[in-house]
């Protein structure tokens, strides 16, 4: 694979599971990669062939490829929808998972996250991805405040979530 494959490259080779080629690719491709994948998760968002991009997300961890999760936040927040809130928060879950080594997300980033939230309706879907990724922040986030305002919102999902 050619080292200059641009973004569209780049999530090809991490879809590619016989090859090791995404490993010889720059950073900045492979965060954009990602951020491809999951555009391409939102449009197929509720169909039939949505693509499974776990795997690609494990293997940009392994390569240590630095804020994936806050350029996936950025696309978000550029322009909210449930469906982008709910392949993002999707893709959170597997780079937030305390099963996968990562840095700590940042607060700045898990504010933005809540703040493009309350831009859109959330269905049950989107509710439950959100409320995962909630979660997996407030466990790590690192600081006593930014841990205390997502528990805040984790409440206020409970409060207004239907039987909550």
């Amino acid at each position: 694979m050619d080292g200059n494959a641009g973004p569209a490259g780049a999530a090809e080779a991490l879809l590619d599971v016989d090859s090791d080629a995404y490993a010889a690719l720059p950073a900045d491709d492979l965060r954009e990669g990602v951020v491809e994948l999951v555009a391409a998760q939102e449009t197929a968002y509720r169909g039939d062939e949505v693509p499974d991009i776990d795997g690609a997300l494990v293997r940009v961890l392994a390569l240590g490829v630095p804020d994936v999760d806050v350029r996936l936040v950025e696309r978000l927040a550029a322009s909210p929808s449930a469906a982008r809130l709910g392949v993002t928060c999707q893709a959170l879950r597997q780079l937030w998972s305390p099963a996968n080594l990562h840095p700590a997300p940042d607060p700045v980033t898990v504010g933005r996250l809540v703040g493009s939230a309350a831009r859109v309706a959330l269905g049950p879907g989107e509710l439950e991805a959100y409320r995962a990724v909630l979660g997996l922040a407030a466990a790590q986030v690192g600081s006593p405040g930014a841990a205390a305002a997502i528990e805040k919102e984790i409440a206020r999902l409970t409060a207004t979530a239907p039987g909550g």
